[in-house]
């Protein structure tokens, strides 16, 4: 914040950001007579000590002007990020909004000690415009809009299903993903006595009982549909879970019968959720989470999970699977060639394991005749964030045995040159919101440039650009490897992931994160991970990338993270003091790409050529600042040109 009056500066020095709207409210629709006018822009508001103020609307990227009776001298609770204060005088402030969807408190204290709170709401220009055409278009809904996430949400009633649906079509030219939660009027009532709202259907499905829970299920409670199903890849047969509605009404108590797993539930559903819930049930094994009524914060951004979607419709029926699992001779359904087929797939999955475990025995029984010299380099290590007591988790190579000869070794170090820039916090402890003050009370660091001694460049993605086509990498599928957002930081920072391997989103904060990735080739995950999530939410790549990808959370705008996704094993990262090592590389001329997050390509065709049993060492030199050409290495021993 600056001011235009330098010897004021001591009297406003304390105006800064110390409290974080936890329960944000993201717009508000001015339907109700009561609601204060929006305020565009200009405006002078005059306060006075001990007087109630009434709260303020107004628009993204408009200001007002408030001024006070009495001298300011401090100004506190509001987020810098969403609302701009300048001083103008020692009575008067420009509020500034900066961040549309959200609502923040000033809290003025004048010179006699005198506090004043102003509550703030920060609305966006096409909510706003939306509310004012829905409320000509239908005079009698009384609906609330609020930007969640990015997708709309639309609360509230409307006297007719016919209207409703007329609402979210309108809603729906304005916004991509509209999350409809409005009911129609009398909603509650209808479901007491069991009358079915217009538009609405009723469906009863089979759920697992396994928690005891639909034994307390009573109409009108609302609940979380899960299902879990089963899908083989290369790796097996593996058990899959996912949210496949949320805040569902139950219309009837569930009912229980002899003989039979599980209850038997009625929910009220649209009927493109009915179709949606009726292919679940056939695809796999649906589960019901009980959640408060009044407690309809969805956390997927999206009624229905496309993704998942497409997913089910490629499995077979489980109840066709569990037929055939029955000896009944004349089972039509299963034919010879369908036997055939499957048992030729298990028999191929099975080779595979064998032939990986046999590659495994031979690497080790290789790996113990190799000098130790030759396997010693230096252990890359992430830094520990101080909230945490434990060992930070390192994205380790992939080993993988190829089906060609004798191999080589290329390896190496990169470091900078000239001074590094001694890099800042991304976000000092003290402006921390208070959110963020739950995961960690220390600064937020910057790990863009991680420099060891003598220059030692960490992090830096060395990988081929191109495969010879003669080289034949076995199929290899790894363990699952984390990233985890800890100490609101993603860990590890920088890490290298297998086509098909699974990456489990883990959260060790005690707040709610979102992992946003942005792929080229596959499909971007835009996933909520809940607070405290240990097991993990699976997530693959089903393709290689290009290039690297970067990771970021949409909660929290300086935490990142960098993936490069391979289908082979010779991709690396530099440790902390620069030094790479990529094994095991076939005979061959290759072209290697050297890429930083910082300084970018240091370089994009780095030629070498590895002969049998034989390695290559480079040592390659970059300044410290990004150029718009990749610096010559120094090469010991062989002269390239590039």
């Amino acid at each position: 914040m600056t001011s235009h009056h330098p010897t004021r500066t001591t009297l406003l020095a304390a105006m800064s950001a110390l409290l974080f709207i936890s329960n944000t409210t993201l717009a508000a629709d001015d339907t109700a007579s009561d609601k204060p006018p929006v305020i565009t822009s200009g405006k002078v508001i005059f306060l006075k000590s001990g007087e109630d103020v009434e709260p303020i609307i107004i628009e993204e990227d408009g200001s007002i002007s408030l001024e006070h009776e009495h001298r300011i001298v401090r100004v506190d609770g509001f987020e810098p990020d969403s609302l701009s204060v300048e001083a103008l005088n020692p009575k008067r402030l420009r509020i500034k909004a900066v961040d549309a969807m959200s609502k923040q408190t000033l809290l003025l204290t004048d010179e006699f000690d005198n506090r004043l709170s102003i509550e703030i709401d920060i609305v966006s220009h096409s909510i706003r415009r939306l509310s004012k055409y829905l409320r000509q278009l239908f005079p009698d809904a009384k609906l609330e809009l609020y930007d969640l996430n990015g997708s709309l949400l639309i609360r509230g009633t409307a006297p007719s299903a016919e209207e409703l649906m007329e609402i979210y079509e309108v809603a729906e030219e304005f916004s991509p993903n509209v999350l409809k939660h409005a009911k129609l009027e009398g909603y509650e009532n209808s479901l007491s006595r069991g009358q079915i709202p217009p538009g609405m259907r009723v469906i009863t499905v089979r759920v697992n009982e396994s928690q005891g829970l639909t034994h307390h299920l009573g109409p009108g409670d609302r609940v979380d549909i899960t299902v879990s199903y089963q899908k083989r890849d290369a790796r097996g047969l593996n058990t899959h879970g996912r949210v496949l509605l949320e805040y569902v009404p139950i219309f009837a108590p569930p009912t229980f019968m002899d003989g039979e797993q599980g209850a038997r539930v009625s929910l009220l559903v649209t009927p493109e959720q009915a179709s949606y819930v009726q292919l679940a049930e056939k695809k796999g094994d649906l589960s019901l989470v009980l959640r408060r009524r009044l407690d309809d914060e969805q956390m997927q951004a999206g009624a229905i999970d496309s993704t998942l979607l497409e997913e089910l419709t490629g499995l077979p029926d489980q109840s066709a699977t569990h037929d055939s699992a029955s000896p009944q001779e004349d089972d039509e359904s299963v034919t010879e060639t369908e036997t055939a087929n499957n048992l030729q797939s298990e028999i191929r999955a099975l080779h595979a394991d064998v032939k990986r475990l046999i590659e495994l025995l031979e690497q080790r029984q290789a790996g113990e005749k190799r000098p130790v010299e030759e396997l010693a380099i230096p252990r890359r290590d992430f830094p520990k964030p101080a909230t945490s007591s434990r060992e930070p988790e390192v994205s380790t190579p992939l080993d993988v045995k190829l089906s060609t000869g004798p191999a080589g070794t290329f390896s190496g170090r990169i470091r900078l040159v000239g001074d590094v820039p001694r890099l800042e916090p991304l976000v000092k402890a003290e402006n921390l919101s208070q959110r963020a003050r739950k995961c960690t009370d220390e600064d937020i660091p910057d790990e863009s440039l991680l420099v060891g001694s003598n220059g030692g460049l960490a992090n830096v993605f060395v990988f081929p650009a191109q495969l010879p086509e003669d080289i034949d990498v076995s199929p290899y599928y790894p363990s699952p490897t984390p990233l985890t957002s800890r100490a609101c930081r993603f860990v590890p920072h920088c890490s290298i992931v297998r086509v098909g391997q699974t990456v489990l989103l883990k959260n060790d904060d005690p707040i709610m994160c979102n992992v946003h990735t942005s792929p080229l080739r596959n499909p971007a995950v835009n996933q909520a991970i809940a607070p405290n999530e240990a097991t993990g939410v699976e997530i693959s790549y089903e393709r290689t990338e290009p290039t690297v990808t970067r990771i970021l959370d949409d909660l929290y705008p300086w935490k990142s993270a960098y993936q490069l996704v391979v289908d082979h094993n010779f991709a690396t990262l530099t440790n902390d003091e620069g030094y790479f090592e990529v094994p095991e590389l076939p005979p061959g001329e290759y072209r290697f790409v050297f890429w930083h997050e910082k300084l970018g390509y240091l370089h994009a065709n780095f030629p070498i050529t590895i002969k049998p049993d034989e390695g290559v060492d480079v040592e390659i030199t970059s300044d410290a600042e990004p150029a718009s050409q990749p610096s010559k290495p120094e090469v010991f021993g062989v002269e390239y040109d590039f």
